[in-house]
């Protein structure tokens, strides 16, 4: 509960559904209700000093109550919605008043002028009042107004039965009757279809005459009629997969709005029929031009983890949204990553795969395989980030493992047109289906080690961890039709399926000894032998050549385009012990000669993007690995980067995604949350995100399958593009390369056409707000870009010489070395480096982790005022150290979330003294302002505007100033400004 004034949270209960009442709340759980009152409680402010505060109390329960769907309260009634039953309680007497039945799980409740109504997952709405309706309704005999042998009859068999159609399976498919006239296209469409038709007319008059006649004809619902401009119909682009037109039909002259015919009409297979000269005309949509596909787990064989989509940028905004009733496995369990191919979007399940509309979200198969994923549905965190994915996609073949066999289906309908055995094993004995992936008309399979089973990452509860097998002791590839098995490699050693990539009729494999000790949950040593790069013909199965020198990596991706080889580690969140990270190369894909090989710290799958490597942690060229710069920051979440040519997606709490050449900054779609590894894919021109939240209780307000669309018209972008300076600033503002002017304001409004138009490098030397906005041929503005800069020579720079960094190295070290980032505007710390014990120890402890100095010898922080800003995405050790005279002499200011407290300190060689300290902590993932004041003896520091800490020491009279982590994987600092009297 909040106060719903400050937004300040007042209790907290958790678990189950919670409504309001007068008094309190009343909350459904396990079978019960139960219900609360506020009550005077007694709390403690933020320096420990107990103030009075509301507090629940429960009052009183009642068990044997169906519930847990769905829970509100109306008057002096509770009612409870659960599955098959919905049961309403009195207030007062804390009594049942009476108990129904329903079909399905109650959903929805909702009570109007003494009526119940519930709603169910079966699609029932029940409406339940005390009195009867005094005559029950009877249905009137449908008459339709129609002429069923006529004209408009003859014409809609006629489209349905056009070639184009024919085989097309129509139910529920969107249709669009631009121009109905009097409904009689539709009406007759829908008589002989299942489509879902949308009918638009511009003359109010027509709208009304169809309206009551397809009412009349019993179709109305089926058919829905809008009253709209025909090139203006607001309904969503992409979506209809046939358009048509009753006065088109029936008017010579009738011309449709070609613009919004062609925004409307589905890529991928969306029909267009007119009638001309008594003749069906069609035109059939092809892919959009630039649409990439994402046909295996990390993109394609290659594993590039890039689409090559050319069309996605900008900002990302709703396509379609909808409830697809498909169980898929617990977020935890990182399920195979959805898969796009010419216009379908699939999705595999727990006992199962779906396929949808990726450009309407209409459901066109699914196929059950019971059991499917049920070893990935548990919090073990290692799924697919170690096994590789279950299934891939090759023209119009969805192949999918299963155990021991893979099954072929077609895309169009999903029907099995064949099960493929795997081979057997080398001691005869049956092989169970490993590694697949399908290219060029081959299906590649492994066989799995069902011996080398890796230990959990996360909870071993609810996957199986034994079938989650990510090494094979085979390759072999087969017909992707017959199955005939074309070749087989038997490794010296063994092959993790991470370090298979296959493009350009080329199969590359690292063969290598396995990493014994993930096996264990913690191992005492971690030896893992290097092994060899292998690179064999798809078609012979001929090795091309091998490398057998120095070949660590446990990951490999490919190039096509620049014949470069990349290998590396996969270092993400509760990964393997054998993803040392810190290391990558490329190799020539021609020779097997190694390109370059450097140390890199990264934090992420790479992903290839044209001739560069990203990944979480850095930019690097992919034909040298010369570092590129690279300003990337995401909030809290695992899961790796899935991109396209302009764009990556990745979880940032909710969804991020960040422009490639374009803005740079991380932007977040909210309200939803995605999954664990990879559910949000870039390809065939949209963003497409089927669910990936089961099992999640967190607040996120938005559970569906949903597909975005990008603004193709970005806004422009400002380099620098804000922030604080101790000097004025030259800011470029590079247009759209669309647009044919750019205007901008520095008084924070919004430019229009009167604004004035950039020409070159603006000098910005006060204070101000910058708005920049591109303007096109046809006059119109888009979107804006907004940089606010602060210029106050008190700033102090983020780079520089006068900058140092000091890492603890005492006996206890963990996590070593600090990983410091300065951009223009923040400075971030991403390594968990601390010294001890993370989980123990007191407020008074001298907790040693690492720290970025600022010393200038000519300007001293003595007395003075040192602000700055602070976030931490952890919940560990950050602060400030100022009056620096050496790292282990200065005066600390340490705060932390997880243990609750503030301090001030001073340290003097050996010697550490906290000074005065609280029970305050801090907030993560919230910007803290914090002040430190110093004069003479007197120290104060101020957080938020409240001062929290002071003390009265002489120890140090001059330093620098720091910034300061002790096990805090996600600090960044901002705004540090120092002003002397």
């Amino acid at each position: 509960s909040f106060n719903a004034a400050s937004g300040e949270k007042i209790d907290a209960i958790s678990g189950g559904q919670i409504a309001a009442t007068p008094e309190g709340l009343v909350r459904h759980l396990a079978g019960k209700v139960t219900a609360y009152r506020w009550i005077e409680g007694k709390t403690f402010d933020r320096r420990g000093n107990p103030q009075a505060k509301p507090t629940l109390e429960a009052v009183w329960e009642l068990a044997g109550i169906a519930g847990g769907s769905a829970l509100m309260v109306a008057g002096e009634d509770i009612i409870s919605g659960g599955e098959g039953k919905v049961t309403v309680i009195d207030r007062v007497s804390r009594k049942p008043r009476w108990s129904t039945d329903v079909r399905g799980i109650a959903y929805g409740l909702a009570v109007l002028q003494g009526r119940l109504l519930v709603s169910t997952s079966e699609g029932r709405i029940y409406c339940f009042g005390d009195d009867r309706p005094s005559q029950l309704a009877t249905a009137t005999p449908i008459q339709s107004p129609y002429d069923v042998t006529g004209p408009m009859a003859n014409i809609a068999q006629r489209i349905l039965a056009h070639r184009d159609l024919a085989d097309a399976d129509l139910t529920d498919a969107y249709c669009v009757d631009l121009g109905c006239g009097d409904g009689a296209l539709s009406y007759h469409l829908a008589r002989l279809s299942k489509l879902r038709i949308y009918a638009v007319e511009s003359d109010p008059e027509l709208a009304k005459a169809a309206r009551e006649k397809l009412t009349q004809a019993g179709v109305y619902g089926q058919v829905i009629v809008h009253t709209r401009p025909l090139d203006a119909t607001g309904y969503p682009k992409y979506f209809a997969d046939l358009i048509v037109s009753g006065r088109q039909a029936t008017e010579p002259k009738f011309e449709l709005p070609v613009t919004q015919v062609q925004r409307m009409q589905r890529p991928c297979g969306g029909v267009v029929c007119r009638v001309a000269n008594e003749s069906i005309v069609t035109d059939v949509r092809g892919p959009l031009p630039g649409a990439g596909d994402w046909t295996h787990q990390y993109s394609s064989a290659s594993n590039t983890l890039n689409s090559g989509d050319d069309r996605i940028r900008g900002r990302l905004s709703m396509l379609w949204y909808r409830d697809v009733s498909f169980d898929i496995p617990q977020r935890h369990g990182r399920a195979p990553a959805p898969l796009y191919s010419n216009g379908r979007l699939f999705h595999a399940g727990l006992d199962g795969v779906v396929a949808v509309d990726a450009y309407n979200g209409r459901e066109l198969w699914r196929r059950e395989i019971k059991g499917l994923l049920d070893a990935y549905d548990g919090d073990e965190l290692m799924g697919t980030a170690g096994t590789g994915s279950n299934f891939c996609v090759e023209g119009d073949s969805l192949y999918v493992r299963d155990e021991g066999h893979c099954l072929q289906l077609d895309v169009t309908d999903g029907r099995v047109r064949n099960t493929f055995s795997a081979p057997t094993m080398a001691d005869g004995k049956p092989g169970t289906w490993g590694y697949v992936a399908a290219v060029d008309g081959l299906l590649f399979g492994s066989l799995a080690d069902r011996e080398h089973v890796v230990t959990y990452r996360y909870v071993n509860r609810g996957g199986n961890m034994n079938q989650l097998l990510t090494e094979s002791l085979s390759l072999f590839a087969t017909d992707g039709d017959s199955g005939d098995l074309k070749w087989r490699y038997d490794a010296k050693d063994s092959i993790r399926h991470n370090a298979i990539a296959i493009a350009n009729g080329r199969v590359f494999l690292i063969d290598r000894p396995q990493a014994l000790f993930d096996r264990e949950k913690k191992p005492a040593e971690k030896p893992h032998p290097t092994g060899s790069l292998v690179c064999i013909d798809t078609t012979t199965g001929k090795e091309l050549w091998r490398n057998d020198q120095d070949i660590y990596g446990t990951l490999l991706s490919y190039s096509p385009d620049h014949e470069t080889l990349l290998m590396s580690y996969q270092p993400t969140r509760f990964r393997l012990d054998s993803e040392f990270g810190g290391r990558m190369a490329a190799f020539d894909a021609r020779t097997g000669k190694r390109r370059w090989d450097i140390k890199a710290e990264y934090q992420s799958r790479p992903m290839i993007n044209g001739d560069l490597v990203y990944a979480q942690g850095g930019t690097w060229e992919l034909l040298t690995g010369k570092p590129r710069p690279f300003d990337f920051t995401r909030s809290y979440g695992c899961g790796v980067l899935a991109g396209s040519k302009h764009m990556m997606l990745f979880r940032s709490a909710t969804l991020g995604y960040f422009n490639v050449g374009g803005k740079e900054t991380t932007e977040n779609f909210g309200g939803v949350r995605p999954g664990c590894w990879i559910n949000a894919i870039p390809a065939g021109g949209i963003v497409m995100v089927p669910d990936a939240s089961s099992g999640c209780q967190c607040s996120y307000l938005n559970k569906a399958w949903f597909a975005l669309d990008s603004d193709t018209r970005v806004e422009p972008v400002l380099k620098p593009d804000g922030g604080p300076s101790n000097a004025p600033l030259q800011v470029t503002i590079e247009p759209d390369p669309d647009a044919t002017a750019v205007r901008y304001t520095l008084d924070g409004s919004t430019p229009d056409a009167s604004a004035s138009i950039y020409e070159s490098p603006l000098t910005i030397g006060q204070t101000a707000t910058l708005k920049a906005r591109s303007f096109y041929e046809d006059g119109s503005g888009g979107p804006v870009a907004t940089g606010q800069f602060e210029i106050d020579p008190n700033f102090l720079p983020l780079t520089g010489s006068h900058w140092s960094t000091w890492d603890t190295a005492g006996p206890q070290l963990k996590e070593a070395p600090s990983v410091w980032k300065a951009t223009n505007h923040e400075v971030t710390q991403s390594s968990n480096i601390h010294e001890g014990d993370s989980g123990a120890g007191k407020p008074t402890d001298r907790r040693d982790g690492t720290l970025r100095i600022y010393r200038d010898p000519d300007k001293p922080f003595a007395n003075g005022v040192f602000t700055a800003q602070i976030r931490s995405t952890d919940n560990d050790g950050i602060g400030f150290a100022f009056r620096v005279a050496a790292p282990d002499k200065l005066y600390l200011l340490a705060m932390d979330a997880q243990r609750k407290f503030q301090v001030l300190a001073v340290r003097d060689g050996n010697k550490y003294r906290v000074l005065d300290q609280n029970a305050m902590g801090y907030t993560p993932n919230r910007w803290h302002n914090v002040r430190i004041e110093a004069q003479g003896s007197s120290l104060k520091v101020f957080v938020d505007g409240e001062q929290t800490l002071q003390a009265t020491d002489e120890t140090i009279s001059a330093g620098g100033v720091a910034l300061y982590s002790w096990g805090n994987s996600g600090v960044s600092f901002r705004a540090l400004k120092i002003a002397r009297p």
